[in-house]
């Protein structure tokens, strides 16, 4: 950008100047100065001295070859801009964003140089804690999506802070309300010795040292140098011994005004902390607070589930052993029968209460404790029922479909006594004429969301004549009414042996 002189008076171009104004000749000489000072330089200390020799760009070399170039350039009649470090009398390292601009006459000739800048420190520093922010509240989602626990969470926020805020070290204590302490959670940057020091539990109302202070008396720590805040006095060899120099430490609240806990952080030096740290961390305080509720929410319904789950399938295992004794009773109680026929009603009432403990005893070995993989439960009681009425002159087969289907329990029961009365059946009735056969069962879910269950045998059939809906049969009567109780219908085909069809819905 070339620039044409015009007459004005110095009033007008004071007016006009930005942070710095400055002309200078054609050999870089500062000719005029917009201000009375700069940078604590008065104007005698810097009228005649070539630009990139002032005391400012003492500090570095290349920042003065760098100003000299565009000086040279403006004389060639190009414009030169660039972000570039100086420092003040007081020693100051300040950011100026500066120009260098030919100044020229109407006929194009060269007349001397105008150099502007302006310091652009706070804007870098808003830039920096964008960044600053940016990152940590990135951790702060991440923490928040991805903490398996409260001591993951803890020491992915601390991290981040340490790194977040260029700290040495740190440390997180949780506040246990019910025994009035501080329970470490985690610590960072500490090394073996220190951080068997801060690995035990502090009560808050009587222990002597920075945290319980904190906790107890909910006013937060927030010191540049501990050797110049009175905290110093109250624990000295607290910080001595920690080789503790900056300091924060700081109560985390929730909106009840309960201790949570409180949160620390340490340096080996002293270290500024600006005010926009201070409130970006009592951000992430407050925010890890939130965190942290919803955290131990979690953990909560977490271990009341897992309570509700053991005592669950306690029941499960409980109400398995009752029946197996119920069972081992009617069999007992078979043993003193000289009457086949009533030997048999204690089987087959033997039988139906061991297709309802198999249901309790897979449930209690499932990690699911609402359904169950009714397939692998169709398998375990079949071969149950073919030990039992399988004959060393008679070879019947089973086949069953492995596909993993779940039930609930309150469809999985009446299944089971339905197979269970079916299965004997054909066991008992299916092969009197043949010694070998085959019962197939198919469980499956249908594309349409019912549940649909068959079994069938290639034996002698299921006889025509017989109402299977009003037979006098107990064992099938049972089978009408558990259909009943599921919703289902039946379907009976008697085409090469017997099969049932049984349709019904989800629960």
């Amino acid at each position: 950008m070339q620039r044409e002189i015009r007459s004005i008076s110095s009033d007008e171009f004071l007016q006009a100047m930005s942070n710095f104004n400055a002309m200078a000749d054609k050999k870089g000489r500062l000719q005029f100065i917009g201000r009375k000072e700069v940078l604590g330089y008065s104007q005698d200390e810097l009228i005649g001295k070539p630009f990139w020799s002032c005391e400012w760009f003492s500090h570095s070399a290349e920042v003065a070859r760098h100003v000299k170039k565009a000086i040279k350039a403006a004389c060639q009649g190009r414009t030169t801009r660039m972000e570039i470090s100086v420092i003040s009398k007081k020693k100051n390292e300040i950011s100026i964003y500066y120009s260098t601009s030919p100044m020229l006459d109407k006929k194009g000739k060269l007349l001397g140089i105008a150099l502007e800048g302006v310091g652009i420190n706070e804007l870098k520093e808003k830039e920096e804690a964008i960044r600053r922010e940016r990152k940590a509240f990135n951790i702060l989602a991440a923490a928040a999506a991805y903490t398996v626990n409260t001591t993951d969470l803890c020491k992915r926020i601390l991290t981040g802070l340490v790194e977040t805020l260029g700290f040495d070290f740190g440390a997180i204590r949780l506040y246990n309300n019910q025994t009035n302490m501080l329970q470490p959670s985690i610590s960072i940057g500490l090394n073996k010795k220190l951080q068997a020091k801060t690995s035990h539990s502090i009560d808050v109302k009587n222990a002597e040292c920075v945290a319980a202070f904190v906790g107890r008396t909910r006013r937060p720590v927030f010191t540049p140098d501990v050797r110049k805040d009175e905290i110093y006095n109250l624990f000295k060899d607290r910080f001595v011994e920690f080789d503790c120099r900056s300091h924060i430490s700081w109560p985390l609240i929730d909106e009840d005004a309960k201790l949570l806990g409180v949160m620390q952080l340490s340096t080996h030096t002293s270290k500024k902390i600006s005010e926009n740290e201070r409130l970006f961390f009592e951000t992430v305080a407050r925010m890890f607070v939130l965190v942290h509720k919803r955290e131990q929410a979690r953990e909560q319904i977490e271990a009341s589930l897992k309570e509700k789950r053991l005592l669950l399938k306690e029941i499960h295992h409980r109400v398995k052993n009752n029946l197996q004794i119920i069972s081992s009773l009617l069999n007992l109680q078979a043993g003193y029968l000289d009457n086949q026929h009533y030997k048999d009603m204690f089987d087959e009432s033997r039988d139906r209460i061991k297709s309802m403990a198999l249901i309790h005893e897979q449930l209690y070995f499932s990690n699911d404790l609402a359904n169950i993989n009714f397939n692998e439960y169709i398998k375990t009681l079949t071969n149950s029922l073919l030990r039992s009425y399988q004959t060393q002159n008679k070879k019947i087969s089973l086949k069953i479909n492995k596909e993993p289907v779940f039930l609930g329990i309150n469809q999985a029961i009446p299944c089971g006594l339905i197979i269970n009365e079916i299965v004997t059946n054909a066991f008992k009735h299916a092969f009197q004429k043949t010694d070998r056969g085959e019962i197939r069962i198919n469980f499956n879910e249908k594309d349409s969301g019912e549940f649909m269950l068959a079994i069938s045998d290639d034996g002698q059939g299921f006889p025509k004549e017989i109402d299977f809906a009003k037979t006098k049969s107990l064992g099938l009567q049972i089978v009408n009414l558990l259909i009943k109780q599921i919703g289902g219908n039946l379907e009976i085909d008697h085409r090469r042996g017997t099969t049932f069809k049984i349709y019904f819905p989800k629960d």
